[in-house]
């Protein structure tokens, strides 16, 4: 019966793809304005004199952190984690205050390419206004410590 229906009215194959391409292209576009927003709220808060940056590093390895999760240290409230819109060096904008920062640390292998996570840390951050900071991860020794960026190292 189907197949019948399509061979006498050909033009219902088109419609319906007709359909479903200005269904995917009204999807992108409400997609596509989220992002723009997004990345223009981020761009302003990035330039407002209250926010400083939270660089994360691993030391002695290649890897990265992953799910990063921030909550404020005296409410203890979770707190979104807003990055900037950088590859190469990404940070975490941070206003002042002190947070409490858990994550976990993904290591890739540089032989063999075999990655592993490690288990769920916790640290406390301490940021103030106007200066940026590096939270660096020693992953042979597993310790966790924070220093301020002098001045040369900060980006524009």
């Amino acid at each position: 019966m189907m197949i019948a229906l399509l061979t006498e009215n050909p033009w219902i194959i088109i419609f319906v793809l007709w359909v479903a391409f200005c269904v995917s292209m009204i999807r992108l576009h409400f997609v596509e304005k989220r992002k723009r927003t997004a990345f223009q709220k981020i761009r302003s808060i990035e330039h407002a004199e209250g926010v400083s940056k939270l660089y994360l590093e691993v030391e002695d390895a290649c890897g990265q952190f992953v799910q990063v999760k921030l909550r404020d240290a005296e409410t203890d409230k979770d707190f979104p984690v807003l990055l900037n819109n950088k590859i190469l060096t990404p940070a975490i904008l941070l206003p002042e205050g002190k947070f409490l920062l858990d994550f976990q640390v993904k290591i890739r292998d540089d032989v063999t390419g075999w990655a592993k996570k490690l288990e769920r840390k916790n640290c406390p951050v301490e940021v103030y206004l106007g200066r940026d900071f590096k939270l660096v991860f020693n992953a042979q020794t597993q310790q966790i410590y924070q220093e301020e960026l002098p001045l040369a190292q900060k980006e524009s």
